[in-house]
């Protein structure tokens, strides 16, 4: 569906008119011949010997390196068969040496233009400006084949020919090396990512009475700047046990238990290779054990109140990548990354009510990041 989309956007822009079910015949297929040229009758009201409708092909390449998926824009030249000519008695060598110039020519200056894409895509330009060039590329594409004919004369200007023959030829054969490089994608903006967790917390000795140890679910957003890494968590529990801030009115209900925690952490990624990523982070945190309120479940004569306060917290992110995919054409520009991510992590409690102790976490989830130029 998105190939369509892009030739029906694209394609447009840079092919000349011809019907879409044209026979089409591609540049890297060979030198041409005549049976790729419609002959006219010798006395055709036509103002030059013979015409090459030519045309750009958009498509998209897939490649892989390891666990990178690499979606990539190409183009192809090729010209329509049943909209190139060549009056009858004109289809001599000379003149098909100069359509073989023009389709020359055509190349030539598609190959620039994939290398001018190329360039913009690995210096981390933006979309609008990948765009902007994309667009800007037919208008000059025509005007500059435009100018081959003048300068040549449809073919007369054997010296002319010459020379533009040495250009293509250089260039077309300087541009013929494939594609090695990708984009410093570190250099691109991150969008902000959200995903779910789960997380099995063990509380220090000093926190075992008011709380056992428990599974929870939570949810981080995290956005990286390069290396850097800022990011906001919270979790609540699922199954657990708790007493509150007097132990001695016994364990709070569990439809009346509330376990939470929320955080804001600063990491830094110490390693960074295409499988993993290693992270180590530093922040605070509020964590608060006790019931939820008293409306929640039957005995309201006991209060057990809650344990809450702030307190540091700091621990290791481990993501090992998945898959890990790069789009370039100008339609859209991004790399995405899927990760398993196991998380160790410590939080301290300081609270006024109980003595401080530690909380100790092991956090599973599926995340990954986003980039875009």
């Amino acid at each position: 569906m998105l190939l369509i989309v892009l030739l029906g956007v694209v394609a447009p822009a840079i092919c000349q008119e011809a019907p879409d079910l044209a026979e089409k015949r591609y540049w890297d297929e060979g030198p041409l011949t005549w049976n790729e040229f419609l002959v006219l009758p010798m006395f055709s009201d036509v103002d030059r010997d013979s015409y090459l409708s030519w045309g750009i092909r958009n498509k998209v390449d897939t490649l892989m390196k390891g666990n990178l998926r690499v979606f990539h824009l190409t183009t192809r030249t090729h010209l329509y068969k049943n909209e190139s000519w060549v009056r009858n008695g004109s289809n001599t060598d000379k003149e098909l040496r100069y359509n073989q110039l023009r389709f020359d020519y055509v190349e030539m200056m598609r190959r620039m233009h994939q290398l001018t894409l190329d360039s913009l895509y690995l210096a981390g330009n933006s979309r609008e400006e990948i765009r902007e060039a994309w667009d800007a590329w037919a208008p000059f594409a025509l005007a500059s084949y435009h100018v081959l004919d003048s300068v040549c004369s449809y073919g007369a200007e054997a010296d002319s020919i010459a020379k533009f023959e040495q250009l293509t030829q250089r260039v077309i054969g300087e541009l013929d090396s494939p594609r090695s490089t990708f984009p410093d994608v570190s250099r691109w903006k991150s969008v902000s990512q959200m995903a779910f967790h789960t997380i099995f917390v063990i509380p220090s000795p000093t926190i075992r009475q008011y709380t056992t140890p428990f599974v929870g679910i939570g949810l981080t957003f995290e956005k990286w700047f390069r290396r850097h890494l800022l990011g906001i968590e919270g979790y609540t529990s699922l199954f657990a046990r708790a007493r509150g801030a007097f132990p001695d009115s016994g364990w709070v209900p569990k439809q009346g238990l509330g376990f939470n925690n929320y955080g804001l952490y600063y990491g830094y990624g110490l390693v960074d290779t295409d499988y993993l990523r290693v992270t180590p982070y530093a922040g605070a945190s509020y964590t608060s054990i006790g019931p939820r309120d008293k409306s929640s479940y039957k005995d309201t004569t006991i209060d057990y109140g809650r344990i809450s306060g702030f307190g540091p917290s700091a621990g290791l992110q481990i993501e090992y990548k998945t898959r890990r995919v790069l789009t370039m054409y100008p339609e859209e520009c991004k790399y995405s990354e899927n990760t398993v991510c196991l998380r160790l992590s410590a939080t301290r409690l300081v609270s006024h009510v109980s003595p401080d102790g530690w909380l100790y976490g092991l956090t599973v989830s599926m995340g990954g990041i986003s980039l875009v130029p």
